[in-house]
């Protein structure tokens, strides 16, 4: 085995079965050195061995080997390595569900993660997209709460009640600077900030929203009339 290969095989062996390897950032990251075509050789010779399996384009993951034979990278295995240590978030239905606003449920698994370069990566069932922002708990929370807000007229069977109990606790989790982060790195509505600032005023929180939003303009909320029903 030739020194290039060699090394490529052991940063490929320091890896856990099943855990997913970006191919481009292990290259960057530890592998500069090797030439980029030799590089991605020994990662497709890996392959026909069966030492690697790929998982997606620039992706793969040794697979674990069992007695019933190799076993890949199973759908939480992908979803764990885009949010774990805060690299990023679950939205979409599964966040609907665990918050309780709909019992519905949708076979995909939506992502924001600052784990990717591209814009949006799609492995099997589970879509990412790039978050361009740190995380921390408060950013969490904010961020959970504007995907709740922007998709509201999309979410089927909306519990309006629990709807109403979430935007309370949310309400009363606000943060100031961490929606100020938010907004400047990332991209949501003018409505639904009109939509989380007159929730946050129903429950008397004090807020700065007002700034990134024009008192010359009358913006349509969707979830309006039956907050107010509901919440009265």
């Amino acid at each position: 085995m030739n020194s290039y290969s060699q090394r490529v095989t052991e940063s490929i062996n320091k890896f856990n079965a099943n855990q997913l390897i970006i191919a481009s950032q292990l290259h960057k990251e530890k592998l500069s050195s090797v030439p980029e075509s030799t590089y991605y050789k020994n990662i497709e010779r890996l392959v026909k061995r069966g030492d690697l399996v790929r998982v997606s384009k620039g992706i793969y993951s040794r697979p674990k080997k069992t007695r019933f034979g190799s076993i890949g990278s199973s759908e939480n295995e992908i979803i764990n390595h885009f949010i774990e240590n805060q690299k990023g978030i679950i939205i979409g239905y599964r966040l609907y569900n665990r918050m309780g606003l709909t019992t519905q449920v949708s076979k995909k698994t939506e992502i924001l993660s600052n784990a990717i370069r591209e814009n949006k990566k799609k492995i099997a069932n589970v879509s990412i997209f790039r978050l361009n922002i740190e995380l921390e708990n408060s950013i969490v929370q904010q961020i959970e709460a504007l995907e709740v807000l922007e998709n509201y007229g999309k979410i089927e069977d909306m519990n309006y009640r629990s709807f109403v109990i979430c935007m309370e606790k949310i309400a009363k989790q606000y943060n100031d600077k961490a929606i100020e982060k938010i907004i400047n790195n990332m991209h949501y509505k003018k409505s639904t900030i009109a939509f989380l600032q007159m929730i946050l005023n129903h429950f008397c929180i004090s807020n700065s929203l007002s700034k990134y939003l024009s008192s010359l303009s009358k913006y349509k909320i969707p979830g309006e009339e039956v907050f107010n029903g509901v919440a009265s």
